[in-house]
């Protein structure tokens, strides 16, 4: 589920922790917006001990969030996600969907990708996840691979995929009320991205 999901998603400094922050400052907007103040409290609180982590994890990894703080964030997110649908008819069930596209489709395409791809079980780590991909391909175009420049190139994953991310999260939070247009945006983006998949393959051919 959404747990699993944010602990995919852990693997550089800062990267899961980072796209927390993101989520609970939205679910925090909504709560001010709906005078709710157990969506408010509670997002905040994950806000300040979310930050307070990030500050000792980022960008020199001196603690780690581990698989207990990650499944401990993503049961908080899941949780506020359902509570919010279900208490508030005009959130759409879209808009947390949306707020956590990065991760969840990460979680999906890895379950397509290993158990029908590369026909292994879905819990074989493969190291093909979007921030491994990045790491390995894009990050050392922009800092030399070297020893020393680990932890820089480890520490750069996370500022890349938060500015691919935040599009995301302003669509998420200007249309939380408006199911039509958050399905059309998630319809848009999986045309794309199969248009581009058949265009390149068309190209090679």
């Amino acid at each position: 589920g959404v747990s699993n999901a944010y602990n995919i998603i852990d693997g550089f400094n800062g990267l899961a922790s980072s796209i927390a922050i993101i989520v609970f400052t939205s679910f925090a907007y909504i709560g001010f917006i709906k005078n709710d103040d157990f969506i408010l409290n509670i997002s905040l609180a994950m806000i300040f001990a979310t930050l307070g982590f990030f500050i000792w994890n980022y960008p020199f990894g001196k603690i780690f969030l581990g698989d207990g703080g990650a499944y401990f964030i993503g049961f908080i997110i899941g949780f506020l996600s359902v509570y919010l649908v279900f208490k508030y008819k005009d959130v759409s069930p879209w808009y947390p969907m949306l707020l956590s596209t990065y991760p969840i489709f990460e979680t999906i395409y890895s379950i397509y990708r290993k158990k029908f791809v590369r026909k292994i079980s879905p819990t074989e780590p493969d190291g093909l996840h979007l921030h491994m991909i990045i790491y390995k391909r894009l990050i050392p175009k922009l800092s030399p691979k070297t020893r020393r420049n680990r932890l820089l190139r480890n520490s750069l994953v996370a500022p890349f995929l938060i500015t691919l991310y935040i599009p995301f999260v302003v669509i998420a939070n200007l249309y939380w009320n408006n199911s039509k247009i958050l399905i059309y945006i998630l319809i848009y983006l999986f045309l794309y991205k199969s248009i581009i998949k058949f265009k390149i393959k068309f190209i090679k051919l």
